[in-house]
């Protein structure tokens, strides 16, 4: 997707897509499944509109932790952060910067939506990994 406009505008119908119940449960379902297969439990949210997949994973299973500053969850190990779209990396790259300060060890990242065609390494960004779940939009 070339054109910036479009690409803001697919962004916005993303964020705009979590609004169903059912699909934001879908969501976090799968954040808790990426999760779990990095052996995590501490989530932390790169964006506001990740914050909500984020709480819905924290309702949905009790042993996830917000943030590497939550008392039960020290960042020392990994840190999955949670994204719902991702185009340059900047949402990512200030998250994973917050997490490696606060101790991390490893940092994977995982988004809903890839709408940029290319994405750089994401070790510029201080990711270890990422995880796109789908490359088109909702």
């Amino acid at each position: 997707m070339t054109d910036l406009l479009e690409m803001i505008s697919l962004g916005n119908r993303n964020i705009d897509h979590l609004s169903n119940p059912s699909e934001l449960r879908a969501a976090a379902e799968q954040v808790t499944e990426v999760a779990s297969d990095f052996g995590t439990s501490t989530l932390m949210a790169a964006s506001s509109a990740a914050e909500r997949i984020v709480g819905a994973a924290l309702v949905g299973h009790a042993g996830m932790v917000h943030g590497p500053h939550s008392e039960a969850g020290s960042a020392s190990g990994t840190v999955l952060i949670v994204d719902v779209n991702v185009a340059s990396g900047t949402s990512l790259a200030r998250a994973a910067r917050r997490a490696r300060q606060a101790g991390a060890e490893r940092v994977v990242a995982v988004v809903l939506y890839q709408l940029a065609v290319r994405l750089p390494d994401p070790h510029v960004w201080g990711i270890d990994q990422l995880i796109v779940i789908d490359q088109g939009s909702a």
